[in-house]
């Protein structure tokens, strides 16, 4: 993809996805900022000096840290369409996503908008 075309760095997030899609954090309070991992349920926040200026709703992130709390450090905002589209099949399926996250309802509604714009 050149430079210029807008599609140059979704091409690139989606990319990350490739490699780090056991890696995803969903966006479960806005008002905390806590971000729930998708396969674990675990309770992860943005570090403060993460480069991200808002907080996304998906993420694919590279590294933890721990501290007083288990922290985000280098990450990028994702497409959960991105997710059913390069992740292995059925890595996401919703019986795998943790019960504690509410993204298992939000990927169902991606996999229903998705089937009904397929159609039968």
């Amino acid at each position: 993809t050149e430079f210029q075309d807008k599609e140059y760095y979704p091409n690139i997030r989606r990319c990350l996805i490739s490699g780090f899609f056991q890696q995803v954090a969903c966006l479960e309070s806005e008002k905390r900022g806590a971000y729930s991992m998708l396969r674990e349920g675990q309770e992860v926040i943005l570090h403060p000096s993460t480069s991200l200026g808002h907080r996304p709703e998906w993420l694919v992130f590279h590294e933890l840290s721990l501290s007083s709390k288990l922290f985000i450090k280098t990450g990028t905002q994702i497409r959960p369409e991105w997710l059913l589209d390069i992740a292995p099949r059925g890595y996401f399926d919703a019986a795998k996503i943790s019960e504690k996250s509410s993204a298992r309802s939000r990927l169902d509604r991606v996999l229903t908008r998705r089937f009904s714009q397929d159609g039968p």
